[in-house]
């Protein structure tokens, strides 16, 4: 895991001192190895901080070349098959030091650089310079765990891993209130395109673009397309095995896909009680008996984590238990909204920051989630409610749709369109299967490729890593992804078996490969924030959230959805705006 850090300037040669100032927000996600350049006549700056957790970087200084010198890289991410690409695509078992190693001499092997995306099995952004052609490439994973965002205007071109460090240079911060106006219509404040920030915006999941800075213009390609996994012959495949062949495929395709992830260094897995974590932690301790487990728990009302003793047995490991509070969160939201320069995405990006501290501190360099799995597998209480039949081509489901929109005072952008035309296209895709499962399939995939993609795993990149501990997930590996999109849905929600097998059927009966059916527990969830944080508001820092303007125009009386969304908008100015914004 790294950071990315590239800034080409349109008019002038850049200002040394300006460029390395803007890279401490970047220096705190890799404080292995600092790499930068100059080049193009001192009009490009490429910055690159490393965490080192494959390979060797003991003798670079200057950024990864490839070996005729013609292509120069920033890096952000872990190729898993790296190895598997250097043997198969370099002929060589030996002479390259690690994984962005690799990568900057494949593009001196391939023709068509686009083919690259698309062989890496990992999470990764990478840009990277042709000198001779004089353009920069530049991608991201199509799990969007390693974002990359985008500044564009007259005087500059700049990518990077954190939006904090474009802030940092460019020294403006413009807000983008269309996508404020949006957040009140969607469940979470949806960063799919565009950020916050004008002129800021976000180098989507399976993308490929060159930027050719002689015509100062961008070519973009989509190097794969998640909606093209959706297969009727992979389905009917999984339809016809029995559940049994079918819950060890899956077992042995998480297996195999972990002894890929697991690092050689230091690294913890979070075990919150919950089907995921703790499936993925005891798939991992079946592998790999060395490393940390952790979980979070908020004091009267996460009751699972109040006793793991069960799993403690399982696994015969010691789980220990971070418990979080009003006070220790008021001590540390100052701070994390300053690290990633926007509102939370979602509730539980204090937890992640308290946790991810916490494994940082025990000397890891990685750590396992189980984000997503929900949304893939069928996990939440609503999918289970959802009236297949009432369902129109165009809906979602409760989770993804535009949901407040009598709160909209003016006009939002084209994000509900975007979602309504990608759920469609998902619909035709699946037009193979029956009314009532298309739908719920429909609805899943919208869920995670559209929604949650764009919140947890973007949270997690800008959260954990600023504290350089990496965060890793197997149920959202891309080889993992093209098997779950055409797995049955009643294996992820079935109506017709046990009340306990009715939600995540699938990997409830992996669970149990591992545990007893009695540490199967009801869903709880992250609720340690934003309610019990209302005495945040209190302090002399915070203005009160009555004095919001758009309180004027909205209908707020007993909306606990829109409180939270005004008190984590109000934290955000009042910590990192600084003054009053909106309308």
């Amino acid at each position: 895991m790294c950071g990315i850090l590239v800034i080409y300037s349109k008019k002038r040669k850049l200002e040394k001192k300006k460029c390395y100032a803007a890279t401490s927000s970047i220096s705190n996600r890799g404080p292995d190895k600092l790499l930068s350049s100059f080049l193009n006549n001192k009009k490009l700056f490429i910055f690159n901080s490393v965490l080192s957790i494959t390979g060797s970087i003991k003798n670079q200084k200057k950024i990864y070349s490839s070996k005729n010198q013609r292509y120069k890289l920033s890096f952000n991410g872990e190729i898993f098959n790296y190895k598997i690409l250097q043997k198969k695509y370099l002929n060589d078992t030996k002479s390259y030091s690690n994984d962005s190693d690799v990568l900057i001499n494949l593009f001196q092997s391939f023709k068509k650089k686009i083919e690259i995306s698309k062989k890496i099995n990992g999470m990764f952004s990478y840009v990277v310079f042709d000198n001779l052609k004089n353009k920069l490439i530049f991608s991201s994973d199509i799990q969007g765990e390693k974002r990359l965002y985008k500044y564009n205007d007259d005087d500059y071109f700049i990518l990077s891993s954190t939006i904090k460090s474009i802030l940092d240079f460019i020294k403006k911060k413009e807000l983008n209130k269309e996508v404020i106006r949006n957040y009140f219509c969607t469940r979470h404040l949806l960063f799919k395109k565009n950020t916050i920030y004008k002129n800021i915006s976000i180098v989507e999941p399976g993308q490929y673009s060159e930027y050719l800075i002689d015509k100062d213009h961008i070519k973009t390609k989509i190097f794969e397309n998640p909606i093209n996994w959706i297969n009727k012959e992979k389905y009917k495949k999984f339809n016809s095995m029995s559940e049994k062949d079918l819950v060890d495929f899956f077992h042995n395709i998480f297996l195999k896909q972990l002894n890929l992830m697991i690092p050689k260094v230091k690294f913890a897995s979070i075990c919150s009680g919950g089907i995921d974590s703790s499936l993925q932690t005891a798939m991992i301790n079946s592998l790999k008996q060395n490393f940390i487990v952790g979980s979070l728990h908020h004091h009267k009302k996460d009751k699972i984590t109040e006793n793991l003793s069960g799993f403690e047995k399982k696994l015969k490991k010691k789980i220990h238990i971070l418990n979080a509070s009003v006070k220790k969160n008021k001590r540390i939201v100052s701070k994390c909204t300053k690290d990633i320069a926007i509102p939370y995405l979602t509730h539980d990006f204090l937890g992640r920051y308290q946790i991810s501290n916490f494994f940082k501190r025990k000397n890891c360099k990685v750590f396992f989630v189980g984000d997503g799995a929900d949304e893939l597998f069928g996990g939440y209480e609503l999918y289970r409610k959802i009236e297949w039949t009432s369902f129109k081509n165009n809906n979602l489901s409760p989770y993804s749709s535009f949901i407040s929109k009598k709160y909209v005072v003016q006009k939002f952008d084209d994000l509900e369109n975007r979602m309504n035309n990608f759920y469609s296209k998902v619909s035709k895709k699946y037009n193979f299967l029956k009314k009532k499962e298309r739908n719920l399939q429909s609805s899943l995939f919208t869920d995670y490729f559209f929604s949650a993609l764009s919140v947890y795993n973007i949270g997690n990149d800008l959260v954990c890593c600023n504290h350089a501990i990496e965060p890793r997930n197997v149920f959202i590996q891309k080889e993992i992804l093209k098997n779950i999109v055409n797995l049955p849905a009643r294996y992820k929600i079935n109506r017709n078996n046990h009340k306990l097998f009715q939600l995540k059927p699938l990997l409830k009966k992996i669970f149990l490969k591992y545990y007893s059916k009695d540490l199967i527990f009801k869903k709880q969830g992250f609720s340690g924030y934003p309610n019990e944080l209302k005495p945040i508001l209190k302090d002399k820092k915070f203005q009160t959230i009555e004095n919001l303007n758009i309180l004027k125009k909205i209908k707020f009386k007993n909306n606990n959805k829109l409180e939270w969304k005004l008190i984590n908008l109000q934290i955000f100015i009042e910590n990192f705006i600084k003054k009053n914004v909106f309308f």
